[in-house]
């Protein structure tokens, strides 16, 4: 593993799914709550060896969750990035844009 810390914040609501920085048990924290995953065009936020990993609650997409699409999603989760009793999935390609741009704002404002 490298020695890049993830932090996986919600870039609508400001959920934490997942902050390598702060350990439980000697494991990293870890929520679990439906959530995706994408690579915004401007690429992730690094800074000091954190990356802010793009990230929004499946509920912060639509006003009704849609279960069927998020299991649906999570099929395509490639083998490498499943990680046992984690909620997420990739993101759907119908919402790119608009997580795109909640991410570029988060990321204008985001301190580490």
């Amino acid at each position: 593993m490298n020695n890049i810390n993830l932090i996986e914040m919600c870039c609508k609501c400001g959920f934490v799914h997942k902050d390598d920085r702060i350990k439980t048990d000697g494991k990293s924290y870890r929520a679990y709550k439906l959530h995706y995953h994408w690579n915004p065009p401007e690429g992730k936020l690094k800074h000091d060896n954190i990356t802010l990993h793009a990230t929004i609650c499946v509920a912060c997409c639509s006003d009704e969750l849609d279960w069927n699409e998020f299991f649906e999603q999570k099929k395509l989760t490639p083998q490498k990035y499943i990680v046992p009793g984690s909620l997420n999935a990739p993101l759907p390609d119908r919402l790119f844009t608009f997580a795109s741009n909640l991410y570029k704002k988060q990321t204008k404002y985001f301190q580490f």
